[in-house]
């Protein structure tokens, strides 16, 4: 064969020997059948050369040749191998997915086009990328059919098309692209200017500068009761919150933190807080007497219980 290309080949031979034709040559045929699917196609010429085209690209063509006198055709030849060159491939990779996404990471992978769409060996993959939000262009490249990504912006879309690579050269884009969306990433700094104030013997009111973090955040607010340990947790899309059904007299140690899809970020420094005092919610307990006389007794009796106190107990009336 000479003149072979992607999708052509120009087959020549000679006629066989003169005392081997028995007549005059009038035609030749030839069986060809494609390696790699068992396709097989007959042609036929009058001249010892044919010109074959529109062959697919890097297929291995098996090829015998048979003359054929008026009273009918002789022994094929023996078998000529002859692979037609690589090409770009005619479609991009398939099945495209994303996965394992993180505020900065994802791990991409796809499947080759289809064996009859690659017309060669595929060497590599481009994967084009624009970030929808800032319009930034980004090329990534793969000799194998998955990609870890890094360094990219948290919450971001990043719109990713995909190509398949030849030695000759780059196959079309996909057209239908892959789109995903970072994570958010975790709040990196606390909550500022965190302020309080008591509304009533029972409420504190918070307040704090907004947190800026793309796609926003949520907050977390941790509380103890310094007296009993007790701890409590609230969270509000609000930069502000009001503490309620507190008990009097009672130290409370607030945190607040900014917290994300991806995570909580660090408290602020603690804010204290204590509520005021308030008059007692139960009646001194143990109440005895002693030393009873006709004119005189003797009366003792314990505190009321701690957590009913709701202050400094500086008295009592009997």
């Amino acid at each position: 064969a000479s003149l072979v290309t992607s999708t052509s080949l120009v087959l020549t031979w000679n006629p066989p020997v003169y005392e081997d034709q028995n007549g005059v040559i009038i035609q030749y045929t030839i069986d060809v059948v494609i390696q790699e699917t068992g396709e097989s196609f007959q042609l036929e010429s009058t001249t010892t050369q044919l010109n074959l085209d529109s062959l697919k690209p890097y297929r291995t063509y098996v090829c015998v040749i048979a003359a054929a006198t008026s009273v009918g055709t002789g022994p094929i030849s023996e078998t000529y191998v002859v692979q037609t060159l690589e090409d770009v491939p005619d479609a991009p990779p398939e099945e495209l997915s994303v996965s394992d996404i993180s505020p900065t990471s994802a791990f991409l992978s796809w499947v080759p086009p289809s064996y009859e769409d690659q017309n060669g060996v595929i060497i590599q993959y481009a994967i084009n990328v624009t970030v929808q939000e800032t319009g930034e262009e980004l090329q990534w490249t793969s000799t194998t059919n998955f990609l870890e990504v890094i360094d990219l912006e948290p919450y971001s879309t990043y719109v990713c098309i995909f190509a398949a690579l030849t030695s000759v050269g780059q196959g079309p884009f996909s057209t239908v692209p892959l789109t995903f969306a970072t994570l958010q990433d975790i709040p990196g700094t606390h909550p500022e200017n965190v302020t309080s104030s008591v509304t009533s013997l029972t409420s504190i009111y918070l307040t704090w500068a907004p947190f800026v973090i793309p796609g926003g955040a949520e907050y977390i607010i941790n509380y103890t009761v310094s007296e009993t340990g007790e701890h409590f947790q609230l969270t509000t899309d609000d930069t502000f919150i009001e503490v309620t059904d507190l008990k009097p007299f009672r130290t409370y140690v607030f945190l607040v933190a900014a917290v994300t899809e991806s995570g909580v970020g660090p408290s602020a420094p603690a804010t204290v807080v204590m509520t005021p005092e308030s008059v007692p919610t139960a009646s001194p307990v143990s109440i005895s007497s002693n030393g009873i006389t006709s004119t005189s007794a003797e009366i003792s009796w314990g505190p009321p219980p701690y957590e009913d106190q709701n202050g400094v107990i500086t008295s009592y009336t009997i």
